[in-house]
């Protein structure tokens, strides 16, 4: 995980140049990738503020194997997936950087309704349902907030429904950069 979430930092570092960043992430989860790469932005001399978006511990009941079966983690093999609360995740990473939110819910709900600060995001990670409607959700909502210059990452692109996706925004000629592993990104 952290040679991926490297590289989440080192497109950052090579199309943002500026001192102060907007980063929000669509699938916390356990906030492991947003510490690792938190931890790395702060190390390069960025002020950043996060927002991150997920389900949290209500995402307990919610059965991937039955409604998501392109997603390869074995965490999620017995159907349920491990979450944390957000207050936990929360303290995780207020001991990285001062200027955090997490945003418990639906994201399909949740991000249009902060559409307002959003709209100044430098960089999208999408990492919520990798189902291709909840993936879709996602896209839409971030494209319609997203400023020129946003970095919009997809990841696990393995996964056939975020595969599905990212060929369709491909194919309406949207240019897709593929970085490491299993991930595409694009600079709108």
């Amino acid at each position: 995980m952290n040679k991926k979430s490297m590289t989440l930092v080192n497109i950052i570092t090579e199309h943002l140049k500026k001192p102060r960043i907007v980063v929000a992430e669509i699938g916390v989860y356990q906030g492991d990738n947003a510490e690792f790469m938190l931890r790395q932005l702060v190390k390069a001399k960025y002020k950043v503020t996060f927002y991150g978006f997920d389900l949290f511990e209500d995402a307990g009941s919610y059965n991937l194997k039955k409604t998501n079966p392109g997603v390869y983690d074995d965490t999620v093999a017995a159907g349920k997936i491990h979450t944390m609360s957000a207050s936990t995740v929360h303290s995780k990473l207020k001991r990285i950087i001062p200027s955090i939110l997490l945003i418990k819910g639906d994201a399909n709900k949740t991000v249009p309704k902060f559409a307002d600060k959003l709209k100044d995001c430098d960089f999208f990670y999408i990492d919520g349902g990798h189902d291709y409607n909840s993936v879709k959700n996602d896209w839409v909502n971030v494209n319609k907030i997203a400023k020129i210059g946003s970095i919009i990452v997809f990841d696990d692109v393995h996964a056939p429904g975020i595969k599905r996706l990212t060929n369709e925004v491909e194919h309406t000629g949207i240019k897709m950069t593929k970085a490491f592993g299993s991930r595409k990104y694009l600079i709108k």
